[in-house]
């Protein structure tokens, strides 16, 4: 090819010797570029998703949000989701005052599920007169009332339609962070529970406390069971379902699911001394919750030390894949609180029998969803939920970087296909 004339040789030839640079890596770059262009092409729509907060519509970052609960959103594609929430309160005490609480929160979303909106708050921390242990005294005038760790399903065969929606969570009196207080708190711990037809009206039944524990101590005033009238209103005292319960002293952060038409439903068990969980149990119903049986202990926390380097049980949450039903377990070991959620296969939910290690014949770890933040703590996190819809886990977890508790997409499945 000649221009003007002349062939390319000739003029590179006559070309000064900078535009022969530019000219030489003008051609060097060409192939590249072509070769870079048809990856884009190729991979358009397809990228690399990594973890990261999850956005809700009403909720600067610096708020604490944690604990998440999915449940499908009714003639839709997306999810709710309930969490707690930690937010400012009006503080009767002092009216040019505000004190930080906790309750909870629900948000819903649909695919790709980027943007999670606000629906509003199902419960609100509340200050009340409370009667102390002794069932005389009052113990505090200004009492509060937290909520904290949801637990919401869709149960759309439940024969009234204003139940379709369940939550449970974990209610108890807060008064600070001392030893004393933290007795209290436990003291006066139980489930609540509520029901909806539809969450999106805000429109919510009256609470009812169905579990809560009564275990006898040295101490008769400390027994675990709330003193009167609050004792009193709690349908069911777990105790009294098996012998072998008689020594947890309150019981936390409830998960549900339906599987097979029957609901399940895992509390943590705590003792009357210690930080972390002695051990998880589970309950199951087959009426849409108005009656209920124990059944089974599916975690001790002496248990984790033979699962792995654990030391510690944190708790754990029910999922469902593929029509299977899966523990996700929190685990710790001396460091770190929550290491993540560790994914255990049931054998057989209606016996409270999860699939055992065949070297060990201890629960078997199928599944590991570490922490994902930036910046891990030693407070760690781990607790999860999965959804088919918003496709994969969500986690909460205390961010060494942002120092606060947020829940996060982990990009993870909850189940690893072989």
């Amino acid at each position: 090819m000649k221009i003007y004339g002349k062939a390319l040789p000739e003029i590179l030839a006559e070309m000064p010797w900078q535009l022969k640079i530019i000219v030489m890596a003008g051609m060097i770059w060409i192939p590249f570029a072509l070769i870079h262009a048809i990856y884009i092409f190729a991979t358009i729509g397809r990228y690399v998703a990594r973890p990261g907060i999850v956005s809700f519509s009403n909720n600067p970052l610096n708020m604490s949000v944690a604990d998440p609960s999915l449940a499908p959103v009714y003639g839709s594609k997306g999810d709710f989701m309930a969490f707690t929430i930690v937010t400012r309160y009006h503080d009767v005490r002092d009216p040019n005052a505000a004190r930080w609480a906790a309750g909870i929160r629900l948000a819903q979303t649909r695919p790709p599920c980027k943007v999670w909106s606000d629906v509003g708050q199902v419960v609100s921390s509340t200050q009340e007169e409370i009667v102390g242990p002794d069932g005389v005294n009052t113990l505090d005038p200004h009492g509060q009332w937290w909520f904290e760790q949801p637990a919401l399903i869709f149960d759309p065969t439940d024969p009234d339609p204003h139940k379709a929606y369940k939550m449970w969570y974990y209610r108890y009196l807060w008064l600070g962070g001392d030893a004393k207080d933290l007795q209290l708190s436990r003291l006066y711990g139980m489930i609540g529970y509520k029901t909806a037809a539809d969450p999106t009206t805000g429109q919510w039944s009256t609470e009812t406390w169905t579990f809560g524990a009564k275990t006898k101590t040295s101490d008769a005033a400390m027994d675990g069971r709330p003193p009167d009238p609050y004792g009193s209103l709690i349908q069911y005292h777990i105790d009294d379902f098996d012998p072998s319960l008689k020594d947890v002293y309150f019981y936390s952060r409830p998960s549900a699911a339906i599987y097979h038409d029957v609901i399940y439903l895992t509390l943590s068990g705590f003792a009357q001394t210690g930080d972390t969980p002695d051990r998880v149990i589970m309950l199951a119903s087959t009426d849409h919750a108005q009656t209920w049986r124990y059944v089974g202990t599916l975690l001790h926390a002496a248990d984790v030390s033979k699962m792995g380097p654990y030391t510690r049980l944190g708790g754990a949450t029910l999922a469902e894949k593929d029509d299977k039903l899966y523990l996700a377990a929190v685990l710790g070991d001396n460091k770190v609180m929550g290491l993540g959620a560790f994914v255990i296969p049931f054998e057989d939910p209606a016996k409270g029998l999860l699939v055992k290690d065949k070297k060990t014949g201890y629960p078997a770890i199928i599944n590991h969803i570490p922490r994902v933040s930036v910046q891990p703590s030693q407070v760690g996190g781990g607790f999860t939920a999965y959804s088919d819809r918003c496709k994969g886990t969500y986690e909460s977890e205390y961010s060494g970087l942002k120092k606060n508790i947020h829940i996060f997409q982990t990009q993870k499945d909850l189940v690893v296909k072989d």
